[in-house]
């Protein structure tokens, strides 16, 4: 038999590759996101997560997608928390009293936890394709150590990269365990949600594989 060239391979691989057929499907269905172009705009993925961080959103999760983000913040930064907190006081936490603030003093996300005499300010800044600029994290952490004098105060810094910020008292978050967590939600939490919030979600994750961790 003779040996097939290399244009003669890829003519095969081409014709007779039915997964070529379902990922282009893929690429080619409709997103919403990617329709409005707002695909790097930080302001609508600080409101999705938001919206996602908020048990009181009307989308079905309660507080999971916020205790598994949380949790994975506290387990891949245990060297650096010297509060005491670990993955277990999360799980445990009574969320009633949870409060998330949106551009609040200009910070992205913050998330307020109360429960009895345990008070956790959670910081976050969203960078997507800006820099950070004008020392804005110094600045932010300064005006939540002056409104949260009580509470146990966490700076988290979410990226798609691994960048350092500016202040050592900021500590980075990836992109891709986000994906990851939302991914986790469309396999494990599908029958609490509603079919057009399952079908958003997944518009996002697409976002997030496609556009945001590159993969």
């Amino acid at each position: 038999m003779p040996e097939l060239s290399e244009e003669e391979l890829l003519e095969n691989f081409i014709l007779n590759n039915p997964e070529l057929d379902r990922l282009e499907n893929m690429l080619s269905q409709f997103n919403v996101l990617e329709t409005l172009n707002i695909v790097n705009a930080e302001l609508r993925h600080s409101n999705i997560l938001a919206w996602l961080f908020n048990h009181n959103s009307n989308h079905g999760i309660g507080e999971h997608f916020l205790k598994q983000f949380l949790k994975y913040f506290i387990k891949n930064n245990k060297s650096e928390l010297i509060n005491g907190l670990n993955i277990f006081d999360f799980d445990l936490f009574n969320y009633a009293d949870l409060e998330i603030r949106r551009e609040w003093n200009n910070i992205d996300i913050l998330i307020i936890l109360k429960e009895d005499d345990k008070r956790i300010v959670i910081t976050i800044e969203n960078k997507i394709k800006s820099p950070e600029h004008s020392g804005q994290l110094h600045k932010y952490r300064k005006i939540v150590e002056n409104e949260f004098k009580d509470y146990i105060k966490f700076y988290i810094y979410l990226t798609p990269e691994s960048v350092i910020p500016s202040d050592e008292n900021w500590i980075p978050f990836m992109y891709d365990i986000v994906a990851d967590l939302i991914d986790d939600l469309l396999t494990n939490r599908k029958d609490l949600m509603h079919e057009n919030v399952y079908n958003f979600i997944k518009q996002y994750s697409v976002i997030l594989r496609r556009h945001i961790v590159g993969n």
